[in-house]
């Protein structure tokens, strides 16, 4: 007995090693192959002359990601990089107003799709073309949209965070129901844009063009619309708790039904606006 004891001790470590040396080999051809399916997705996507070729390419990096999610980041990167190299201005800094290309709609939809991973880098899409492109339930968060032309955007029910929008172009975009909590929207023209019951928690509008956009419903607790372009913006029913208004313009803006309690109207042009301060807080205190 000991002596067949002595002789399997040796006979199990060899069959351990030999199982080591098999997974490291199967890890091994694991990355090589997906380090040429990624040299593959990428030629596809750099294929100028062939839409389906770079729709191929661009799904090609999602099945990636999702095969090896320590990969996601790099896949993030490619395809955002793709955006911003497809969507460039005209020599004249013009954006064309139409939908984004299907390759380039299709790239958006897998990155902002994606299940996030903490390590994944913050999208940059500053300064890029995307009127009308459609982004619902986009996951955003901490993004930076800086500069970007989005008129006409479909960002409902987006997770949009503390993204940068500062002098983007919102005119006429459609955010409801978005969360937009802490957002900058510093010198952004928002004219007619739609952000109804959308979470704009402490975000910012500070210089911004807001003449006709619509709040309706929207929670803007703490917002701040200091000196900014409110003319016939609709807030009914929003939440305004210690909103401020210092110096903006809201000739005919519309309030019905608002929270404004603590809200600062300071210097601001009220010409036109009904302004009814209710419900006041346990102190009696209203709208300032």
């Amino acid at each position: 007995m000991l002596v067949s004891l002595v002789f399997a001790i040796p006979q199990a470590k060899n069959a351990e090693a030999t199982l080591k040396a098999t997974e490291a080999q199967a890890e091994n051809l694991r990355q090589q192959q997906l380090t040429e399916r990624f040299s593959k997705a990428i030629e596809q996507l750099g294929t100028r002359d062939n839409l389906d070729v770079r729709l191929g390419g661009i799904y090609a990096l999602e099945r990636i990601a999702r095969d090896s999610p320590d990969d996601q980041p790099a896949m993030v990167n490619v395809l955002t990089a793709f955006v911003r190299e497809t969507t460039k201005r005209d020599p004249q800094g013009r954006c064309p107003n139409q939908p984004p290309t299907a390759d380039v709609q299709a790239a958006l939809t897998v990155v902002t799709h994606r299940n996030p991973r903490d390590n994944d880098p913050r999208i940059d899409l500053s300064n890029v073309c995307l009127a009308q492109v459609d982004l619902k339930r986009a996951h955003l968060p901490d993004a930076y949209l800086a500069g970007a032309d989005l008129r006409g955007a479909y960002l409902g029910e987006a997770n949009l965070e503390a993204t940068s929008f500062d002098n983007a172009d919102l005119r006429g975009a459609y955010l409801p129901g978005g969360g937009l909590r802490g957002a900058s929207f510093r010198g952004a023209d928002l004219t007619g844009a739609v952000l109804n019951d959308a979470d704009l928690r402490n975000a910012f509008f500070k210089g911004a063009n807001l003449a006709g956009a619509y709040f309706s419903g929207a929670d803007l607790m703490v917002a701040d619309f200091t000196g900014d372009d409110l003319r016939n913006a609709y807030f009914n029913g929003a939440h305004l708790l210690a909103a401020f208004f210092n110096g903006a313009n809201l000739t005919g803006a519309h309030f019905t039904g608002a929270d404004l309690t603590g809200a600062d109207f300071t210097g601001a042009d009220l010409s036109g606006t009904s302004l009814t301060c209710t419900p006041r807080d346990e102190r009696g205190v209203g709208c300032r």
